[in-house]
């Protein structure tokens, strides 16, 4: 792994001031440092690459907060379709407790839909639609829905 001394940081500021690309400087230093490695440190050394996109002001991040749209709906809106909120699936069937269990009394071909979200879970506990499945018929309809 190469190292950037002074010499070598000099002789990158240098190549810089010449107008020299990212893979043009690393071809001078030797292919030592990659063209992603001297973008790096010019980066860091605040020096402005050849090749840099025209509209790009230092110091902005990909990641910077986005403005938002223009054409955003305000909440006051009359529009109904926008404010009616998406529909949700049909709530799980409840199944009789006398057929609920726990996860270490569970067979290979039962219902594995959970009940409750603390401890001491209980599953389902039907049998399952198909071989190797996972859930009843009911409960497959709730896990599997179809894009709209």
């Amino acid at each position: 792994m190469a190292i950037w001394t002074d010499e070598r940081m000099e002789q990158l500021k240098k190549l810089v001031t010449e107008k020299q690309s990212a893979t043009q400087i690393a071809a001078a230093f030797g292919n030592i440092f990659t063209r992603n490695a001297i973008i790096g440190k010019a980066g860091r050394l605040g020096l402005q690459l050849m090749g840099k996109h025209p509209f790009h002001k230092p110091g902005l991040s990909a990641f910077a907060p986005r403005r938002k749209p223009a054409f955003a709906v305000a909440p006051w809106s009359d529009n109904a379709a926008l404010k009616t909120p998406p529909a949700l699936p049909p709530p799980p069937p409840e199944v009789p407790s006398s057929k609920r269990c726990r996860l270490v009394n569970l067979k290979f071909d039962q219902c594995r839909f959970p009940y409750g979200d603390v401890a001491p879970f209980e599953f389902c506990g039907e049998r399952t639609y198909a071989d190797g499945a996972s859930w009843c018929a009911e409960h497959s309809r709730i896990v599997y829905q179809r894009r709209t």
